[in-house]
């Protein structure tokens, strides 16, 4: 068996040109193999947010029992009252605006995002209640804590 290099700059054998191929694996299949997705799902995308809002509920609750204990008792039991009838208003909201999305894959991500930022403005509004003068002196340490 002789190699030439033709006038060309191919390589020939025998007369004949000769195609090259690099093989990287021995192995593998002829079917096309896609990279994994950077994309998340929309599982994943419902849990993540799942996930997101039940941390921020439990923040929400430890907000609410910092404020039961050291507000006045009456004020107290004023906010109990009015946190109930929130969450109320805030679980129809979301599913209202749930609704309207149609009703596909994306309606569940659509009310956990929904009651997600209505628990954020809650805390956001509820943590200036922790200082001195309920808020009206500003921020302090124990609101920066939310």
């Amino acid at each position: 068996m002789t190699h030439t290099r033709g006038s060309s700059h191919s390589w020939c054998l025998l007369g004949s040109p000769i195609a090259f191929a690099l093989v990287l694996c021995g192995g593998c299949t002829s079917q096309s193999v896609s990279p994994p997705s950077v994309t998340p799902t929309m599982l994943q995308t419902q849990q993540d947010e799942a996930a997101r809002l039940k941390a921020n509920e439990q923040k929400l609750d430890g907000l609410l029992n910092e404020l039961n204990t050291s507000l006045p008792a009456i004020a107290a039991q004023q906010l109990t009252q009015n946190q109930a009838r929130w969450a109320s208003l805030a679980r129809d909201e979301c599913s209202w605006q749930r609704d309207l999305s149609g009703g596909g894959s994306m309606a569940p991500v659509v009310y956990l995002t929904c009651m997600d930022q209505r628990i954020l403005n809650r805390i956001d509004w509820l943590k200036s209640f922790l200082c001195e003068g309920y808020g009206s002196t500003g921020e302090c340490a124990a609101s920066r804590r939310y």
